[in-house]
């Protein structure tokens, strides 16, 4: 991985998320890639790099991620490789709010409604 691309790439998601875990908005220790580097993102710039792919997070957040990888497929916190990070929402309080991450650094929130 190119330390320069990815000192930049943590600014950026850092900036982005305002220094805080997307999940409970306290401080972030960690930005995360939602599709793993050992999931064949390792050669891919926009996977190691990419805005759409990294989200900050607390350290107990990065944790909970790595160790519920089903749960965190589920909530978009973790993309599989054949998908692309930017297709796949990330669902935030309670599943009520949906973001997109684009590539740019925007982030698009949705509010679901209910379906009942």
């Amino acid at each position: 991985m190119d330390q320069g691309k990815w000192i930049a790439a943590k600014k950026l998601v850092n900036e982005r998320d305002g220094g805080l875990c997307i999940v409970c908005q306290r401080e972030a220790e960690a930005v995360h890639h939602r599709q793993v580097r050992g999931q064949g993102g390792s050669s891919d710039p926009d996977s190691n790099y990419g805005l759409a792919n990294l989200v900050s997070l607390c350290a107990s957040h990065h944790a909970e991620v790595h160790a519920n990888p089903a749960g965190s497929y589920e909530n978009g916190l973790l993309v599989h490789s054949w998908d692309d990070p930017r297709d796949c929402p990330v669902m935030l309080a309670n599943e009520t709010i949906v973001i997109y991450l684009a590539a740019d650094g925007n982030i698009t929130k949705f509010q679901q409604q209910a379906l009942f």
